[in-house]
């Protein structure tokens, strides 16, 4: 019981820290917190139709590769290489895909519509609740299969705000999609989510790799850190709420990416 009372303070711990330096970035109109912890609960709900999304995909992949090796005359080398590349698609590339997409979906369904939802702003906070509730859930399922001890510093530290930034990215986009009805932004939105999914592909093969993989996931984190950073000053330059005098957007043009 104490040891599943520490792994829940574990896994919880770092993801109150992280949402509250994305809280803190929301200089200008802060959002209400209890809308921010529904989003992170919603996010750690979210943990259950991306597993199964993963697990259909994953299911259909198998399918496909039993019937290929059907055909492909048997040999032990071919075997090995199949299950290698099976388990490798599945945790780098259909991981990735079913997270995002699921991730992206609650955003859209559940903070989108708010009218709290009125700046840029907004959306990398709520993305960066739903991504760091996401990233609780998976805390919880690795401590109980590796322990705490050994994953709660690289977890801590890289994954959980991996998953805030990979949602940061789409929630900048949603909350520039709003401030500008008019404009045709699905071409916009949806670079940013496959910005998002590169990079959780990225992070996901890096973490194959030991301690050069490690070193590698540092600097991803940093480089999503810079790009995310760039997105927050310009959602407080877009906020209505800091120049209520000027349109909101400048030009639907000025945006080139997430």
């Amino acid at each position: 019981m104490n040891h599943f009372f520490l792994l829940l303070v574990f896994a919880i711990a770092p993801a109150i820290v992280w949402m509250w330096i994305f809280y803190r970035q929301d200089k200008i109109e802060p959002e209400p917190p209890h809308l921010v912890w529904r989003m992170f609960w919603l996010g750690a709900i979210s943990v259950i139709p991306a597993v199964a999304l993963s697990w259909v995909v994953s299911q259909i992949l198998s399918f496909m590769g039993a019937g290929l090796l059907f055909i492909v005359p048997k040999n032990q080398w071919i075997d090995a290489t199949a299950m290698v590349v099976s388990a490798m698609f599945g945790a780098v590339l259909v991981a990735p895909i079913a997270e995002e997409l699921v991730k992206f979906s609650f955003l859209k369904r559940y903070a989108y519509p708010l009218e709290e939802f009125d700046e840029p702003m907004d959306g990398i906070v709520y993305g960066a609740a739903i991504g760091l509730g996401f990233a609780f859930v998976e805390n919880i399922f690795y401590y109980l299969g590796y322990g705490f001890e050994n994953l709660f510093l690289v977890r801590s530290a890289l994954t959980m705000p991996a998953h805030a930034l990979f949602c940061s990215f789409y929630g900048f986009a949603l909350g520039i999609a709003k401030m500008e009805p008019d404009w045709d932004s699905r071409k916009f939105v949806f670079k940013a989510l496959c910005s998002s999914i590169f990079f959780h592909f990225a992070f996901n093969l890096t973490a194959l790799y030991n301690y050069l993989g490690a070193f590698a996931l540092l600097l991803i984190v940093i480089s999503m850190w810079k790009r995310v950073s760039a997105n927050i000053m310009e959602a407080h330059h877009y906020s209505p709420h800091a120049k209520p005098e000027s349109p909101v957007l400048e030009s639907a043009s000025t945006h080139d990416g997430p």
